[in-house]
Formats: C-alpha cells, structure tokens, sequence
C-alpha cells in the first residue's frame, strides 16, 4: 500500500499497523479485540475469572493481527498456535469447525457466522482493548 501511495496509484490508505516513514497516520475508529469462538465451547465459563494462561490450555488458531500483541503473557499462547490463518473467511470458517479459537477485533466478524461469539478483551484498568487504544500493548488481562 505504501509503494502505491509513493507512487501517486493511490490518494489514501487503510491499515492497522503503524504509519510506514513518510505517512502521517490518523486515528479513525476504535475496534476493541476479542476471543473469537464457538458458542458451545467451554471458553465461555467462567469468563470473568479467566486471564491469559487460561488460553494456553485451548487450540488457538492465530492470524496476522495476533502478532501486533506485545504481552508477553499471550507470546506463549501465538507461538503454541498450530495453525496461522491470514484470510478472515478461512480463519472464521476454522472457528466455525470447531478447530480453535481467535482473536480478532470486533467488527471483522462477517456474516454468515451467526454461531459464533465474540468475548471483549479488557484491559487491566477495565477499558476495552483494540486497535489503536493506548493499552493495547499491554493487553492486561482477559476480562469481559
């Protein structure tokens, strides 16, 4: 996307990664993280209680967006992850399965996946967790 905007094939750009140098970034929206699954996994019990370890005991299925989380709480659980799956589609049609869980943002949920569900990830001050928030680097604890 960058080469393209240099280039002049482009006016304007979406990503959620940091600004490549040469780019102003502007915040657009906030998206707040979550655990993507099945609604009759067990993951869903005691949500309240549970934190990062609770999910290295889980098959989760990681995705590009997992390795902007910097906790190194949750780097044992990405790199346990069997399966890394870019395409949102293919990555919720694995969730749908019942092959694991994910992390994703809230509003990546497609429809046509009406079987899944989508916990809110909180960080440790009790604020939603997502793209763009000051404390998405820490992530904090997993928390509805």
């Amino acid at each position: 996307m960058a080469e393209e905007l240099r280039k002049g094939c482009a006016d304007i750009g979406f990503d959620s990664i940091a600004a490549p140098a040469g780019f102003e970034r502007q915040h657009l929206f906030f998206d707040a993280f979550g655990v993507v699954y099945r609604s009759d996994h067990s993951i869903k019990q005691n949500w309240d209680t549970l934190n990062w370890a609770d999910l290295e005991d889980v098959d989760f299925i990681a995705n590009g967006l997992c390795h902007q989380i910097t906790d190194e709480r949750f780097q044992p659980i990405l790199a346990a992850a069997r399966l890394t799956v870019r395409n949102t589609a293919s990555l919720l049609g694995l969730v749908q399965a019942g092959v694991g869980l994910t992390l994703l943002p809230r509003l990546v949920a497609l429809p046509g996946f009406g079987d899944l569900n989508f916990l809110p990830l909180r960080s440790a001050f009790g604020a939603p967790v997502g793209v763009d928030d000051p404390a998405a680097p820490s992530f904090g604890p997993v928390r509805s």
